[in-house]
């Protein structure tokens, strides 16, 4: 059983190991964000380039109930996949993105 703190920490080990990553194109960068006293967090592309400004969600995950949930997740492996490698039960892992029925024939949990 993995505290709170132990599920922020994994997360944040993962954002960061994210933010160091080379980007191709050179001009996006990756920013995480953490709302600790909410335990909410985004992995976020952000780009300047011609004066222009884009951005763009990768991952939004919550801490809820002692489980970590994404809700959201645009990579291309799986934020899970990095959380397992952080030492993070899939038991304590909820693919929110998918219904419940659906959640319930995969290998994490359900809720």
């Amino acid at each position: 059983m993995k505290t709170v703190d132990e599920l922020r920490e994994a997360i944040r080990v993962v954002f960061a190991e994210w933010e160091k990553l080379p980007r191709l194109p050179s001009h996006w960068n990756v920013v995480g964000v953490s709302d600790t006293a909410h335990d909410r967090y985004t992995l976020n592309h952000i780009n300047y380039k011609n004066d222009r400004y884009d951005s763009s969600l990768l991952a939004h995950l919550e801490i809820r109930d002692g489980k970590i949930w994404i809700l959201t997740d645009n990579t291309e492996e799986g934020v899970a996949t990095d959380l397992v490698r952080e030492g993070v039960p899939k038991s304590l892992i909820v693919l929110g993105f998918y219904i419940p029925a659906t959640r319930e024939a995969g290998e994490f949990a359900v809720a």
